[in-house]
């Protein structure tokens, strides 16, 4: 997902026009530092022995903040499975203040995703164990 989508999925979720881009940048800007941190500290970090699993090097990704000079076409320096999740919770800490109902409403779209994902993820990891006694 790229700076500019996700812009504009979250100017959709909020059902407005293209000029709540500008006039609410900074909160956007802060809103979506804030999501793709907390995404990645929390859901990203649980899912890391799935990553693993997938690439024995990989490595939990630093995150470069947002600013308003970052170019549209920047991408989401995480992995592509979580990025669902930043749209809803950025959405939920910009309309925070302006109307509450459909900011709890993005946070629990934010929360349902977030828990099927991370249950399905996390219920594919088994372990089997072996040896024992020989009568």
């Amino acid at each position: 997902m790229t700076w500019l989508e996700l812009k504009n999925i979250i100017k959709t979720l909020g059902f407005e026009e293209n000029s709540i881009l500008t006039e609410y940048q900074e909160i956007i800007i802060n809103a979506c530092n804030l999501s793709v941190s907390t995404i990645n500290d929390i859901v990203v970090s649980r899912l890391q022995g799935y990553f693993k699993s997938q690439d024995k090097d990989w490595v939990k990704p630093e995150i470069t903040p947002f600013t308003a000079e970052t170019p549209d076409d920047f991408e989401l320096e995480m992995p592509k499975l979580v990025h669902k999740l930043v749209p809803y919770l950025a959405a939920y800490h910009v309309w925070l203040d302006d109307d509450e109902r459909k900011a709890i409403y993005y946070y629990n779209m934010y929360q349902d995703m977030k828990d099927e994902l991370v249950g399905e993820y996390t219920r594919a990891m088994k372990a089997t164990i072996v040896g024992g006694y020989d009568i």
